[in-house]
């Protein structure tokens, strides 16, 4: 049995704090192997069948360090046989080699057009500051089918920077219905819709008080003995070559902890009971109810003094959450909003524009799970200081 205090992040009115709503038994209930069938599960209509997330071909290029790529060149050049040109591209690129990069993709394309490719091509464009081009090659790359999330985000970005919104809009309706129903295209729909004045319809999509949930994690053994042992578990299993870093990420992180695995397991049963509540929520149209089965993708994050994760969204996700294992004890009475997760911010990938939906801080409370449809921009506060602050990040995604 897990039990969390369920803490829905939506004042009432006038009210300076969030009510509590309720304290809520998850209390899993006989079933096959994989599948939570609980009251959540009940009142969603059916249970979610879990799958363990297939272990990713390469890591994304910002897991990598300088010598990571300069060793990932050395072997794909000394490999007769070796044919993914478009990381190779990726590679030249993070060491800014632009000539190299688009040479790369150029060998590639002998061999055929592949959206991989053409989102290389894009970037180097990109980089030699040829925007148009940039942007026909990363909208060729949407056209050759497959799942080209990371180009269609890429031209979605390039044209929420315009200050007419229109063609960006046009695009969001004019991609396939499968990349429609992503948290790509939502994000960026909403900035346009927000841009263009269309406000109710932007805070339809993102809602930052409806949409937003937080749940405390009342571990047997007690939260502070659970979260160091899970800030202990993260430690000891860092990243390749990224000791010291001042932003650190884990996108293989082990899952087989004590700690990591019971806190997987809550958080399954936690997302479960956010999609329950979709239709009190205002998202019963926006979000799908994702076929089985579904995974669950887990990255852990360290930031120390300056580090903060930009504002991004989780393209592949339907839902995200963010759980805070370790947070300074500096930050924790601070009074301000250092070390803080920043839901909704937007105004790097909009060309200077924020949302109508504005901006929430989240305070980071070692404890709590804080979960939000994975189309909704967010960042964190700097915390300034050298402590690491801990947190892990997991996505609901269809498979």
């Amino acid at each position: 049995m897990i039990v969390g205090r369920l803490l829905i992040v939506t004042p009432a009115q006038g009210a300076t704090a969030p009510a509590i709503a309720d304290i809520w038994t998850l209390s899993p209930l006989p079933c096959k192997p994989g599948l939570f069938a609980g009251p959540c599960a009940r009142a969603y209509g059916h249970a979610m069948e879990w799958r363990t997330p297939a272990e990713p071909e390469s890591l994304p290029p910002e897991g990598f360090t300088r010598r990571d790529h300069e060793a990932a060149i050395a072997a794909s050049e000394a490999n007769p046989a070796f044919r993914d040109w478009a990381r190779l591209a990726e590679h030249y690129l993070a060491l800014d080699r632009k000539g190299d990069a688009m040479r790369a993709c150029e060998r590639g394309l002998q061999d055929g057009p592949t959206a991989a490719l053409h989102h290389a091509r894009g970037l180097t464009f990109a980089a030699l500051g040829l925007r148009a081009q940039a942007l026909a090659e990363f909208r060729r790359a949407v056209t050759l089918g497959g799942w080209p999330l990371m180009a269609m985000r890429a031209a979605m970005r390039m044209m929420a920077a315009d200050e007419d919104a229109a063609p960006l809009l046009a695009y969001c309706d004019t991609v396939t219905p499968a990349l429609r129903e992503t948290a790509v295209t939502r994000a960026f729909r909403a900035i346009a819709l927000s841009k263009l004045g269309r406000h109710e319809e932007a805070r339809s999509l993102v809602d930052l008080e409806r949409h937003v949930m937080r749940i405390r994690f009342d571990p047997p053994e007690g939260r502070e003995a659970f979260n160091r042992a899970l800030a202990a578990e993260i430690l000891a299993d860092p990243p390749a070559a990224r000791e010291g870093a001042r932003v650190s990420i884990n996108y293989r992180p082990r899952l087989d902890g004590p700690a990591m695995a019971a806190l997987q397991a809550f958080t399954r049963q936690a997302m479960q009971d956010y999609m329950a509540r979709r239709e009190a929520m205002g998202l019963a149209d926006i979000l799908p109810l994702p076929r089985n089965p579904v995974i669950l993708q887990t990255a852990t994050t360290v930031l120390r003094r300056d580090g903060r994760n930009r504002q991004h969204i989780h393209p592949r996700g339907l839902i995200s959450s963010v759980y805070h294992a370790q947070v300074p004890e500096p930050l924790r009475d601070a009074g301000d909003h250092r070390g803080a997760l920043v839901l909704g911010v937007c105004d790097e990938p909009a060309g200077g524009h924020q949302g109508c939906w504005g901006t929430r801080h989240i305070p980071a409370e070692e404890g709590w799970l804080t979960i939000f449809p994975a189309h909704v921009f967010h960042d964190v506060v700097p915390s300034g200081i050298e402590a690491p602050r801990i947190s892990i990040a997991s996505d609901l995604c269809p498979r």
